[in-house]
């Protein structure tokens, strides 16, 4: 993402598309990658809380959409946040 780049005005333009798709289709899983998607930016841009707060939103639309393999990466993303080792989810 634009984000790892540090192109901060291209990784907005992006979130903000996909918050529109998200509002405009209203599915959990725009809303998910919407929320993980502003996640990645905020812990990008160092806020670290704010990442937090927007990975566990993405996490569970993932999971309530039965998308089982994001919510693991969200998990992981805010795993990696907290400076915790990720722990696989059992199955």
């Amino acid at each position: 993402m634009c984000a790892a780049q540090r192109d901060w005005a291209a990784a907005e333009a992006f979130c903000q598309q996909l918050d529109k798709a998200a509002a405009e289709y209203g599915s959990r899983t725009w809303l998910a990658m919407a929320r993980q998607s502003r996640g990645e930016l905020a812990g990008a841009r160092g806020k670290r809380e704010e990442a937090l707060a927007l990975y566990a939103e993405a996490q569970e639309a993932f999971s309530l959409a039965g998308n089982h393999a994001e919510a693991e990466q969200c998990q992981a993303a805010m795993a990696a946040l907290r400076g915790a080792p990720v722990q696989p989810a059992v199955a």
